[in-house]
């Protein structure tokens, strides 16, 4: 990704809870109200360093893949529902899923050549492989990658099925960090990037866990409806009820008890 391009890939920690909210119905409380602000904070530390040195050219890539990080968002969270309103199996929305994106990318290759250059010259030099000196590389890069991101695609929708879309915010912040980390190394750090993308990055990955209740602030509240608080809630509640059905049965038992020995 460019230098100039703003990671989309910290959208999702806005967009993933909001559809959360509007197709799961997942209840979002004060903890991850404060979440969403530390992270809002997070990502000011994060946009300086783009916002520096930003050009003209770099605005529509930026908004392209702000859409494409709604749209991911979107598709994360549609999956959940899916799998809680029709019960259909990872593996089968992976084959669905996977076919319908072979055929988009395609359709997209074909519009975007037809529009440039008039013809499929585009579609068809992607597959083209006649100037390679070493085919062997190509072919084991490609194959390495497929299996790769078909690993990668198969865990989110495990992770999806068995967990909550927000779980995804984590390792998908995660990731850019540290792509940041290898490509200041491999190409040396700049002012202010290596200040404030290690800070916000830090803040944002932070918030995450605050959300996703790995981290649990245990002040003002915020640990109040945490599924953690809210399971030993339930547990006491079940515990003092066994209690209370208990000594009634008790005293029910004894005045029965009185009543025969009358």
């Amino acid at each position: 990704m460019g230098k100039n391009i703003f990671e989309f890939r910290i959208y999702f920690l806005i967009f993933i809870p909001l559809f959360s909210k509007l197709l799961l119905n997942e209840n979002i409380h004060r903890h991850h109200y404060v979440s969403i602000i530390i992270a809002i904070g997070g990502v000011v530390f994060l946009l300086v360093p783009v916002g520096l040195v930003v050009q003209k050219d770099d605005i529509i890539p930026n908004i392209l893949f702000f859409f494409l990080a709604v749209g991911y968002s979107f598709y994360i969270v549609l999956i959940k529902y899916i799998i809680q309103k029709y019960f259909i199996s990872p593996l089968k929305l992976s084959l669905i899923f996977g076919i319908f994106s072979i055929f988009l990318t395609c359709l997209g290759f074909i519009i975007y050549s037809l529009i440039k250059y008039h013809d499929l010259s585009y579609f068809k030099d992607c597959l083209d492989f006649s100037e390679v000196d070493n085919k062997l590389i190509i072919s084991i890069y490609f194959i390495a990658t497929f299996l790769v991101e078909t690993t990668h695609q198969l865990l989110i929708l495990l992770a999806i099925f068995y967990f909550s879309p927000t779980l995804i915010i984590v390792t998908d912040i995660i990731s850019p960090m540290l792509l940041w980390i290898v490509v200041t190394i491999e190409y040396g750090y700049s002012m202010p990037d290596v200040i404030l993308n290690p800070i916000g990055y830090l803040i944002v990955i932070f918030s995450s866990l605050i959300y996703n209740e790995l981290i649990i602030l245990n002040f003002c509240g915020l640990s109040k409806n945490t599924k953690k608080f809210v399971e030993n809630r339930e547990s006491e509640e079940t515990i003092q009820i066994n209690y209370s059905l208990e000594v009634e049965e008790n005293m029910h038992n004894s005045d029965d008890q009185f009543s025969g020995s009358d």
